[in-house]
């Protein structure tokens, strides 16, 4: 799990920082190679698995107990080490997500598997990465609610939370919502991310976007638009 620094804690006066999501994507892709991995979790519960009305964990009460001998643990080592080698050739290979097929898109929801929060409201994203028919949810991403209701709330606030908000998400490349209003659009678009506006089934909507994302990044690369033109369709 990440590090959430606490206002005058102990991590915090040994000036330690909080892991990019990046970095904390690239930490479990490296546990699963050695075990189940939760990427569910909010930090709430050590214990809690699923989402609310959406469960999402992994079982593994039936799994067989292990008993791992001197052979048998050097054949496991053997086994991870490929494994680990095979991840990094990968990822070498793969170079951007472009050129792995896949896109990362980031969804505000409450529950129930459904796109159904406003951007404004939203108080944490949930990150997939899409990939043809395959969707797999790579963690849950915090953040502070851009619109909380606070009339002592002032623009310059906002402003810093839309930030932060957009340096979590900088790894996607679709914001998928309930509604979002023109003005953290707009901050979106300028940093490379696309924001939609759906409502509906989470799997159903993704696809789609994924669909959108490929016809719109064909068309925005063809050399017979000028730069002004992709970054027209990028906005719209």
């Amino acid at each position: 799990m990440p590090l959430i620094l606490s206002p005058g804690s102990v991590y915090e006066k040994e000036g330690r920082k909080e892991p990019a999501p990046t970095l904390t994507l690239q930490v479990l892709a490296y546990s699963e190679a050695v075990m189940p991995v939760m990427r569910h979790c909010r930090q709430c519960r050590a214990d809690a698995v699923g989402l609310i009305g959406d469960d999402l964990g992994v079982k593994t009460e039936n799994a067989p107990a292990r008993e791992y001998g001197p052979a048998a643990r050097e054949q496991l080592l053997i086994r991870l080490d490929r494994t680990a080698a095979e991840s990094k050739r990968r990822e070498a290979n793969a170079g951007e997500q472009g050129e792995r097929g896949s896109i990362r898109i980031a969804v505000a929801t409450r529950g129930g598997s459904q796109v159904n929060v406003h951007f404004g409201h939203a108080r944490e994203f949930l990150v997939y990465e899409v990939s043809g028919q395959e969707q797999k949810l790579l963690g849950v991403r915090r953040i502070q609610a851009y619109c909380n209701g606070k009339a002592e709330c002032g623009e310059a606030d906002k402003e810093a939370i839309l930030d932060e908000t957009v340096a979590l998400l900088q790894d996607c490349s679709i914001v998928l919502c309930a509604a979002i209003g023109p003005g953290p659009a707009e901050r979106l678009a300028s940093a490379g991310l696309t924001a939609l506006a759906r409502k509906g089934e989470i799997g159903k909507l993704m696809e789609q976007c994924a669909k959108y994302h490929r016809f719109f990044t064909s068309i925005s690369c063809s050399p017979r638009l000028s730069a002004d033109q992709r970054m027209d369709l990028h906005v719209q």
